[in-house]
């Protein structure tokens, strides 16, 4: 039997339908006049609405809709070899089918701004860990003069690139074949939509790396197959818990300072921290470890300390929550 815990609404969902609905408040009445209204300036927008027109009649007629035969008639134009928005004219395509062209130039526009909240809010959510500043600012950025201004010019199609850069920063900093194939086709998607901006992409690709080259070079072939085996794990749903480390200091010990690993500390029967306790900014919890009574050697049991002690405290709570059908991995983690 499901607890209502297992029934609680994704906070992903959440928040893209509360993006969707600050988008119809936003450009209201727009929502009440798709079929009669636009969204933007009316130049490009005007063209845009015909591209639309375009694209249903000659895929109806069974012409190749890069070839445009009303445009400088009667010689035509062919963008066959142009750098078109593939994944837009495919969405858009169905759109036009099921509502028209005109609602389908503003259905796609509508769209672009809860998506280019929610992708960003990913990203965010993943540099700060705080799901809250994430979500505000994934919405400012929505719904910024910037991103509203590009929209009603032209199609903005950003909302791949958080996406690629989370990507790329996940791979960079976690390794693993899983990250670097989303960045690729994070990064594929973009180009596929905006060729600019997959382009630029690549530009500022080499600055990231250089950026990032000191902690790459400064890892062995080791940090990067354990990597990669807590990233799947990660991606598999499970909880990685780790000790931070017995050796008083702020360097970073792995596992435990991987990314998504939840790194524990130790603490005494004051709930102060252990003395010989990793201790900075990568430590999660802290948990009880000094002097806990464990299994030793030939069945017997003896008293020990250290945050290996206090990982397993964290670990059993872990446990605990998923066994009654906490089954929201990432929340626990959080």
């Amino acid at each position: 039997m499901s607890g209502p815990l297992t029934r609680k609404i994704p906070f992903g969902l959440s928040y893209f339908s509360l993006l969707c609905l600050l988008t119809v408040i936003y450009t209201w009445p727009l929502a009440a006049e798709l079929k009669s209204a636009f969204f933007g300036f009316p130049g490009d927008s005007l063209s845009g609405i015909w591209g639309l027109w375009w694209l249903d009649y000659s895929t109806s007629i069974g012409h190749p809709f890069q070839q445009v035969d009303y445009l400088a008639y009667p010689f035509g134009w062919d963008f066959s070899n142009a750098p078109l928005p593939y994944i837009f004219i495919a969405v858009s395509y169905v759109f036009v089918k099921l509502f028209g062209d005109m609602a389908a130039f503003n259905l796609m526009k509508l769209l672009s701004f809860p998506l280019a909240g929610l992708t960003t809010f990913y990203f965010l959510r993943y540099l700060t860990k705080d799901r809250l500043a994430s979500a505000l600012f994934g919405a400012a950025f929505a719904f910024s003069p910037y991103h509203t201004v590009h929209l009603m010019a032209h199609f903005a199609n950003l909302y791949w690139l958080p996406l690629c850069f989370l990507f790329l920063l996940k791979s960079l900093r976690e390794g693993g074949y899983m990250n670097a194939a989303l960045f690729g086709l994070s990064w594929g998607l973009l180009t596929a939509d905006n060729a600019y901006f997959g382009f630029f992409t690549g530009l500022l690709i080499p600055v990231f790396i250089l950026f990032h080259l000191d902690s790459i070079k400064g890892r062995g072939a080791s940090y990067w197959v354990k990597a990669g085996a807590v990233a799947a794990a990660v991606d598999a749903g499970v909880v990685v818990v780790a000790a931070a480390g017995n050796e008083s200091t702020e360097t970073s010990l792995y596992p435990a300072s991987y990314p998504h690993v939840i790194s524990v500390t130790a603490t005494d029967s004051l709930d102060q921290i252990w003395k010989q306790s990793n201790f900075g900014t990568l430590v999660d919890l802290s948990a009880p470890g000094v002097d806990i009574s464990s299994t030793f050697l030939n069945g017997s049991y003896t008293y020990a300390s250290g945050t290996s002690l206090a990982a397993a405290h964290v670990s059993g709570v872990a446990a605990l929550l998923l066994s009654h059908d906490f089954s929201n991995t990432d929340v626990v983690r959080a």
